[in-house]
């Protein structure tokens, strides 16, 4: 062999090697410090054995979550520690990412190859992590091989934190005196979810199960009656969490409370959501804003809403919806019809009963109708089983544009006036009930079709299909036998009424 390329060789291997034990001096332990390095593929000779359950996090705070397993090495190793790292994904506190922690596993039962560790996962921040953010952790060992000090990490493992979502009821009715509430509660399977509520300054706490739907998820409470005198509701939701005994821990200490920030371990401490009884809401319509609710305590149906698309005169103007009840002055509904006369609900949209809305605005009144009796819930799942009314400031006037929603429990219509509205049943009536009663009149006299509403429209044709007259606005449907001022000849005359969608035909004669 060539003398100048053994040389050239040896000085080769030379300068790897010495290179090779600076780099692993890079590797080493000095006074205490730990090696947050991977290991070299050389030198994984270390295997973390590790089982994830389906932890969860406490309420607020890291619930104490265990994390045990082995350590499988190779001949030549030696186990220092074993550490826990871990992290709040995407958790941000006060403008600052919480950083990474970690925590010295306990090592015990040495064996030739193996060392199992465990220890426990705590919150060392002191801040709150309620609002559903997960954490992740990961176990890295730290050995030694031949002097020098090395680091081998795992993947790192998502720790679920379990949430409710709920969204809070902002007001009970004064004449319902009602409640149901509604959620999810998401990140492990809940066995119990519970309602915890007291009255007024009351400290006594009562509960109420709620019942669990669509796998675990899904709850909704029963109705609760409210008594008569409470001025104001206080409650709170908490879930108790299936799979606590999964990881050993005591099951009635693994419950999640919402608000979040609520305290299982000490219940005085917790927070509760306020609801007042009341009768009405304000809001200022303006920029945006263009939408004012009013709260039903029912939330598996829809509110009582009025929406502007353009607010125009009322811009800037306290809107209020007040709910109504026919002893506080409200106007009464229709008495010479008890079908029609079944009112459901009613409320005032202020500021003013008889305000006209500008010619370019235009309002969209929702009116929650609340619950309906046993005998008429079929009837309620039909689009037409209630319709809205508004209050010309003298009678009820049937609103052309109402619309059904069986499933919100809402009836609404677009209006060109704000005022009172009303909720009533809707008669099925039959074509007979509005013809007129006389086919038969003469000058002088009028000719009335019943049970008309506005929207709902009377055409009168001659016997050549010629247009005489059309009826289409007021309430008052009549036809005085006249044609542009005049009367018209005797003779028969054909009429067709539509309403709601439905059209009626029939004859009249007029005679001189």
């Amino acid at each position: 062999m060539n003398k100048n390329i053994l040389k050239s060789s040896t000085v080769f291997v030379f300068a790897f090697l010495l290179i090779s034990f600076l780099s692993a001096k890079a590797f080493c332990f000095s006074g205490g410090d730990r090696v947050t390095v991977r290991a070299r593929a050389s030198l994984s000779q270390v295997h973390i054995v590790h089982e994830q359950h389906s932890y969860v996090l406490q309420h607020a705070h890291y619930f104490p979550v265990p994390v045990t397993g082995s350590v499988k090495f190779g001949d030549g190793v030696v186990i220092n520690s074993v550490w826990v790292e871990h992290k709040h994904d995407g958790d941000v506190h006060n403008g600052n990412v919480i950083e990474l922690s970690s925590v010295t596993a306990t090592i015990e039962n040495i064996t030739s190859n193996s060392v199992d560790f465990s220890t426990f996962l705590e919150d060392d921040h002191g801040l709150d992590h309620s609002n559903s953010f997960d954490c992740s952790y990961r176990i890295v060992v730290y050995y030694t091989i031949g002097g020098q000090v090395y680091a081998q990490q795992d993947e790192w493992h998502v720790i679920h934190n379990p949430a409710t979502a709920h969204e809070d009821l902002t007001r009970i009715s004064p004449y319902q005196m009602n409640m149901v509430l509604v959620g999810n509660h998401f990140g492990a399977e809940a066995s119990k979810i519970e309602v915890e509520y007291k009255f007024n300054n009351e400290t006594e706490i009562n509960t109420q199960i709620v019942d669990i739907e669509n796998n675990s998820t899904g709850f909704v409470s029963v109705p609760l009656r409210i008594s008569s005198g409470t001025l104001k509701l206080h409650y709170r939701l908490k879930a108790t969490v299936a799979n606590s005994n999964d990881i050993g821990v005591i099951p009635e200490k693994f419950v999640k409370y919402y608000p979040y920030h609520a305290n299982p371990d000490n219940p005085s401490e917790t927070a509760w959501i306020t609801v007042p009884i009341e009768v009405s809401t304000t809001v200022y319509v303006s920029g945006d804003v263009r939408e004012v609710i009013l709260d039903n305590e029912d939330q598996r149906y829809g509110e009582t809403s009025v929406s502007f698309l353009h607010a125009g005169a009322i811009d800037d103007k306290p809107i209020t919806i007040k709910e109504g009840a026919w002893s506080d002055g409200t106007p009464y509904p229709f008495s010479e019809n008890p079908e029609i006369a079944k009112f459901y609900s009613i409320y005032s949209v202020d500021p003013s009963v008889t305000e006209v809305l500008a010619s370019s605005v235009s309002a969209k009144v929702t009116l929650y109708y609340g619950g309906v009796e046993s005998d008429n819930l079929a009837k309620a799942a039909s689009n037409d089983a209630y319709v809205a009314f508004w209050w010309d400031g003298s009678s009820w006037i049937e609103l052309s544009t109402s619309k059904n929603n069986a499933a919100a429990r809402t009836v609404e219509a677009t209006v060109g006036n704000l005022g009172y509205f009303a909720v009533f049943a809707n008669p099925v009536r039959a074509d007979s009930e509005h013809r007129p009663l006389d086919r038969a009149f003469r000058p002088g006299e009028l000719v009335e079709f019943r049970n008309l509403a506005a929207g709902d429209t009377i055409t009168i044709y001659n016997l050549r299909g010629q247009q005489i007259t059309r009826i289409d606005s007021g309430s008052q449907f009549k036809w005085d036998g006249k044609r542009d001022g005049s009367y018209v000849e005797t003779g028969s005359y054909i009429y067709q009424i539509k309403v709601k969608g439905k059209v009626i035909s029939g004859s009249l004669v007029f005679y001189r």
